[in-house]
């Protein structure tokens, strides 16, 4: 060996394994927010929304969670061309049915489909390709509770003493 070289320590080396293996790290983690590039056009996904396609907005009530038929919904709102770039807000007035007012729970399925879904028929808007759902509880059917507590901590009991076990359906404020 030649003179005035020493080896490095074994705590120099651990160190330097220790920042290579931080930086790493560090550029492996960077890299989930930086996108690779496309190679080719067609081989890529792209947005749909970036195409600005023809959408159209249903909305329908019902009685199931999970509706199986196309009886199980009924047809609330239709907007035939939905311009989903603008914030929008309207007031529906849904009928509840008998059913759901004596015992039961109402559900509000929205789905978002492209402009050839046919609005009369419910398995081709549950079928469309571009098809987005969503769903939102309108009703909850339960027992009230027996007493009510206002801000400074007193109990107040509220109602009949007969009508608190007997269940009832609530509105859910959204």
């Amino acid at each position: 060996m030649a003179t005035g070289y020493q080896l490095p320590s074994l705590t120099t080396v651990v160190c330097g394994i220790f920042v290579a293996y931080v930086l790493h790290s560090i550029w492996t983690l960077g890299q989930l927010f930086i996108p690779p590039e496309c190679p080719e056009y067609y081989q890529c996904l792209h947005p749909v929304i970036a195409q600005n396609p023809k959408l159209q907005f249903f909305a329908f009530s019902s009685q199931k969670k999970s509706p199986e038929y196309a009886n199980d919904l009924k047809l609330v709102h239709h907007i035939p061309n939905f311009k989903y770039k603008k914030d929008l807000e309207e007031v529906l007035q849904v009928p509840i049915p008998r059913k759901v007012r004596n015992n039961g729970t109402m559900y509000l399925h929205m789905f978002l489909t492209s402009s050839k879904a046919d609005p009369d028929n419910w398995h081709s808007v549950v079928n469309d390709e571009m098809s987005v759902y969503g769903f939102s509880r309108l009703t909850k059917y339960h027992i009230p509770e027996a007493a009510t507590f206002n801000l400074l901590g007193k109990e107040e009991k509220g109602g009949r003493q007969s009508n608190l076990h007997r269940p009832v359906t609530h509105f859910l404020s959204q």
